[in-house]
């Protein structure tokens, strides 16, 4: 397909990402058309099967950068699901296919950490693929997968591709050798602090291949796709659209103040029996989720004789907040077990009967709004926040948030109503 300004509708092929990724660069309204349409495509899923996994790492740069369809998800789980299930059938698709094993960590699923991807990133370590195009794919997928943990094997195989890429282009500089540069100056470049001189043998080749294919324009015009990968590789190489340096500036700031917010921090309480002074970090972190709430509110403990105020107060101030609370079924037992029964009872007739029981129910935690969590090995009582030793974390991570709900919610599904008693 070649690119038409002056053509109004974009028809998406799973085989155009890489250009409109490219396109998108310098207009970003490209990029969204062409992922809007792809997704409402009937050809999308078969399209993705293994020999196309290149296409669907440009389609996941596409739709990271826009947030869009949530069926895309659901797209990439089909084709993670038919990589699996080639890997099982002849148990080699992922160790000899370094765009496979790409796609599969690109996903944010469980088989990240699988037994299949384990596999194929020992055999990728051990084995090493013999082309720059095929070893590539699988070193960013490395990269992209964990830095850290397998640095010395990263940097050491940096060295390896460098050292093919110089004997592999320089012997035959045929087109065709071209058709996924862009992965492999992308994989040279992601390296940390390493210099190799087959970034600058890339770039001296592919603006030779440029110029020579400009100078012809009916056929660069006839053949636009397949310059697709030799601009993105000059691109990866700091060739083409620049960031401002205070753009660049705030970008990392942004990301940095998101980075805050998210990360968890530890809170904790210190009996004053014990310490010279009592800290109550729970009792101020659960009171300040309480206070905040405005949609809704998910509480877990076993008890309660504390803060009990707090929620009728919020409730008869917003009496449109949905308040759920999950205890034990087991009686109240030690210290004001008879003011923990009449704080539960009284929570019943306050939310309308939104309280429920499990025997099986041991964990504490609150959650606000669906955007914070407070888990922690203390129960809403005075004893456990005052005068015992208990620790918990507090975080916005929309990952562990949600994953909070989930479980909240599972067991809401299935615990039993509680009553007065």
């Amino acid at each position: 397909m070649v690119y038409d300004e002056n053509k109004d509708d974009i028809t998406a092929d799973s085989s155009d990402a890489a250009l409109y990724y490219l396109l998108s660069l310098f207009d970003n309204r490209l990029g969204k058309e062409f992922a809007e349409t792809w997704i409402q495509g009937p050809e999308h899923y078969h399209t993705l099967a293994l020999e196309h996994c290149d296409d669907l790492y440009y389609l996941t740069k596409i739709y990271d950068t826009y947030d869009l369809d949530p069926k895309f998800d659901e797209e990439i789980e089909k084709v993670r699901e038919s990589i699996l299930m080639e890997q099982k059938t002849n148990g080699r698709i992922l160790n000899e296919h370094g765009y496979a094993l790409l796609v599969l960590l690109q996903t944010t699923s469980p088989e990240k950490s699988s037994d299949n991807t384990q596999k194929a990133i020992e055999y990728l370590i051990n084995e090493r693929p013999a082309f720059p195009h095929s070893y590539a794919p699988g070193l960013i997928a490395l990269l992209e997968h964990d830095y850290m943990e397998y640095k010395k094997e990263i940097l050491e195989m940096g060295g390896e591709l460098n050292d093919m890429v110089l004997e592999y282009y320089d012997s035959d500089m045929e087109m065709h050798k071209f058709s996924h540069i862009d992965f492999v100056a992308r994989a040279l470049k992601m390296i940390p602090d390493q210099e190799y001189e087959a970034t600058e043998f890339i770039s001296k080749e592919v603006k030779n291949l440029l110029r020579t294919a400009i100078d012809d324009e009916d056929e660069f015009k006839d053949k636009s796709f397949a310059y697709t990968q030799p601009i993105l590789a000059l691109i990866s190489l700091g060739y083409g659209p620049k960031v401002s340096e205070i753009n660049m500036s705030w970008e990392i700031e942004r990301r940095k103040q998101e980075s805050d917010r998210s990360k968890p921090i530890f809170t904790s309480t210190k009996p004053a029996t014990r310490m010279e002074r009592r800290k109550t970090g729970i009792y101020d972190r659960a009171k300040e989720l309480i206070d905040n709430s405005t949609e809704c509110l998910r509480i877990s403990t076993l008890r309660m004789d504390m803060l009990h105020d707090n929620i009728i107060d919020k409730i008869e101030d917003n009496p449109e907040i949905d308040i759920k609370i999950l205890t034990n079924s087991g009686s109240a037992s030690g210290p004001r077990s008879k003011m923990k029964k009449a704080v539960m009872n009284e929570m019943v007739k306050r939310t309308d009967g939104n309280v429920r029981e499990d025997e099986l129910v041991h964990s504490r935690m609150l959650i606000s709004d669906n955007s914070e969590v407070l888990i922690s090995s203390a129960d809403i009582t005075r004893d456990q926040l005052y005068d015992e030793f208990n620790a918990g974390i507090y975080t916005k991570d929309p990952h562990v948030v949600q994953e909070s709900i989930e479980f909240f919610e599972d067991i809401w599904q299935s615990a039993d109503p509680r009553s007065v008693r």
